[in-house]
């Protein structure tokens, strides 16, 4: 019972280890980047469009007609504005509710109206478009911007963003990723306040308090953190869109992603500028590749591109870990040529389970025939304390890439963990949400990490069944005993931990199992020709 306790703790141990290394890798997403993210989720409550009535998530809405001239909007149709807490999915779905469950004041419609005109006049502040020019309201869908704003719904898909950032230089490129996020969402509510203040009518809404406010902003910084495809290589603007969030229609859209060097991902931290920035920035090279720099078939096509990408970095980083690691892999075809004079020594200490002295002594002569063949046991540990952070970087790297988080393969956003795809069972038995896709993704990385854990002990066995032994050594079996543990408890780790993996880390485990099945064929054929050559 203690030895199945000690592996049980030595499993969990490793489970936790591995989840709180991979949480800290630093989030490249530059306060824009999480601004533009955030009005996916929370547009207001404020739709324009050009007709009187419109049908928003199979409600009929009234529309009041809106004079935006004081803003020197001066359009060619009349414009309605419709206001509903749907167009917000962060407002419908969890501050309200939150706000009414704890007994918060939550403000009225009027509050979100007057709170929207403010977000519209900071926008047109900063904007680099002349607002006169626009036409119409649009579609209040809010499709991709073609590039040309003549419409207040694609003017705020562009500059609604600022809702959550500042207004300090939106248009200078240079300044993207040193933006601070949430200071004109301050600044409005504190114009707000001191409008009711000062006015010296009755304002027809009330200010929350600071309650719900917090509220507010706690739910969208939290939100913001889970967001990390933020890393990208290409310059950022209105027709190059990164990302798939969901709007409060369930439908995805795509932002803005700023474009990042290496001298930012330094300032992140050291294994981020190391590693995961220039892993990204190969994943996002080859990706975009593949489509000729056009964002929009990343969206539209297959996800073969995205997919094909991180196939090709799984190849390049493992044969740069081979490189790195090839002391290891001499050491291991010389443990194929030694077995015989490791059995015999094994052999000569049957009593070295119990016995403290043949303990040593079988210890000093293996030790012996690992100096004289120039063998270096303990490169293995090397090799693990180098696969490792190049591991959690990969993770990082992949969860950070955003290509892979544009568009889908096989209905299945790389970007997403492959247990939210399989926990999202909307549209079964179809494959609507990629659950099909996820489900054999999962059963094929199991397959080739069993494949990739069993080739080596297979190899091992027919090693040993071609040398005769004399008897049967305890302490041997005892190891082989306890290796054979450590192997299938690491396969049943590395199993539970992929349903938390990105998508795309689970194609490239794939790629890294196959290579590792590949890689031991290799030395065991490369050892048997050695010893055949020896022989002769």
């Amino acid at each position: 019972m203690k030895k199945i306790f000690k592996y049980m703790l030595g499993f969990f141990g490793l489970v936790l280890g591995i989840g709180a290394l991979s949480s800290c890798t630093a989030n490249f997403c530059s306060a824009m980047d999480t601004s533009r993210i955030l009005y996916v989720l929370d547009k207001g409550v404020t739709i324009y469009a050009d007709e009187p009535t419109i049908t928003y998530n199979s409600k009929e809405l009234q529309g009041s007609k809106v004079d935006l001239s004081q803003f020197g909007i001066n359009t060619e149709n009349d414009i309605y504005a419709f206001y509903t807490f749907d167009y917000s999915l962060v407002l419908r779905d969890q501050i309200v509710p939150n706000a009414e469950t704890n007994n918060f004041f939550v403000p009225s419609m009027e509050f979100f109206k007057a709170f929207d005109q403010k977000v519209l006049e900071k926008a047109i502040k900063v904007s680099k478009f002349d607002v006169s020019k626009i036409k119409s309201a649009g579609d209040p869908s809010l499709e991709k911007v073609d590039g040309e704003i003549d419409t207040i719904n694609e003017f705020l898909k562009s500059y609604g963003f600022v809702k959550f950032l500042d207004t300090e230089d939106v248009n200078d490129a240079s300044k993207d990723n040193s933006h601070t996020l949430m200071v004109n969402f301050d600044s409005i509510i504190n114009e707000m306040r001191k409008e009711v203040s000062e006015s010296t009518t009755s304002l027809n809404y009330v200010v929350p308090g600071s309650d719900f406010l917090n509220l507010y902003k706690n739910y969208l910084n939290q939100s913001a953190t889970t967001y990390r495809s933020c890393i990208s290589t290409i310059e950022s603007n209105e027709n190059r869109l990164f990302g798939m969030y969901e709007n409060s229609q369930g439908q995805y859209e795509q932002v803005q992603i700023t474009q990042k060097d290496w001298g930012y991902a330094w300032g992140k931290g050291f294994l981020e500028g190391l590693l995961i920035y220039p892993i990204a920035a190969l994943i996002d090279s080859i990706t975009m590749g593949f489509v000729g720099g056009d964002t929009s078939l990343l969206i539209t096509g297959s996800g073969w591109a995205q997919v094909g990408a991180i196939l090709l970095v799984t190849i390049i980083i493992r044969a740069l870990l081979m490189l790195v690691t090839l002391p290891s892999t001499l050491s291991q075809t010389k443990m194929q040529l030694i077995q015989p004079e490791l059995l015999k020594i094994q052999q000569k200490y049957p009593n070295s389970n119990t016995n403290q002295y043949e303990k040593q002594r079988m210890s000093q002569e293996t030790m012996a025939l690992y100096k004289k063949h120039k063998i270096h046991p303990f490169t293995q540990i090397l090799v693990l304390i180098v696969q490792f952070p190049v591991f959690i970087c990969v993770w990082g790297a992949l969860s950070a890439s955003s290509p892979l988080s544009t568009g889908n393969f096989y209905n299945m956003n790389l970007s997403m963990s492959i247990w939210t795809v399989l926990n999202n069972v909307n549209g079964l038995p179809g494959n609507t949400n990629g659950w099909w896709t996820a489900f054999a993704l999962i059963i094929i990385m199991s397959i080739c990490q069993f494949m990739a854990t069993l080739v080596p002990t297979i190899i091992q066995k027919i090693q040993r069944k071609k040398i005769s032994k004399l008897g049967k050594n305890p302490a041997e079996a005892k190891q082989n005993k306890t290796m054979k543990i450590v192997q299938w408890v690491m396969l049943a780790v590395i199993i539970v931990m992929g349903f938390t993996l990105p998508s795309g880390m689970g194609i490239y485990w794939i790629g890294g199992a196959l290579f590792s099945v590949i890689q031991s064929l290799l030395v065991f054929f490369i050892g048997n020709r050695k010893k055949k050559k020896k022989v002769k």
